[in-house]
This record gives C-alpha cells, sequence and structure tokens, in this order.
C-alpha cells in the first residue's frame, strides 16, 4: 500500500522498533527494506509528477490571461 512519505517514515522507524523489541526478525526487515525503499522511490515520483503538473496547469492560466 502506498503512503505519503511522512508515513512511509513512520513505518521505517516502526519496523526498526518491531527488530530491536524482538516482535520482527531481522531476516524479515532486511527483505521488506527493498521493498519499503521502492515504495518510496514511488511516491517521489508520484510528488514530482503531481507538482509538474501544477507548474503546468498556473502556466497555461498565464498564457490565457495575457
Amino acid at each position: 500500500m502506498i503512503h505519503e512519505e511522512g508515513v512511509q517514515g513512520e513505518e521505517q522507524l516502526s519496523v526498526i522498533s518491531d527488530v530491536y523489541a524482538g516482535k520482527l526478525h531481522p531476516r524479515i526487515a532486511a527483505g521488506l527494506a527493498p521493498l519499503m525503499h521502492l515504495q518510496l522511490r514511488v511516491l517521489e515520483k508520484t510528488g514530482v509528477e503531481k507538482h509538474l503538473a501544477k507548474l503546468e496547469r498556473l502556466f497555461q492560466e498565464s498564457i490565457r490571461q495575457h
């Protein structure tokens, strides 16, 4: 499931905390790490695309006004 970046960071801290508390085996956490990294990359790309779309919309609006 894809979340916002802040939530993603909280999930990573939760995994680390669970490993230290003995609730999660380190091998499982190690297996989750690449997936969490991929999730973060998707969030970054999505954020850039949203920002670009907003800039394009603002540019088109400014062209119409002039």
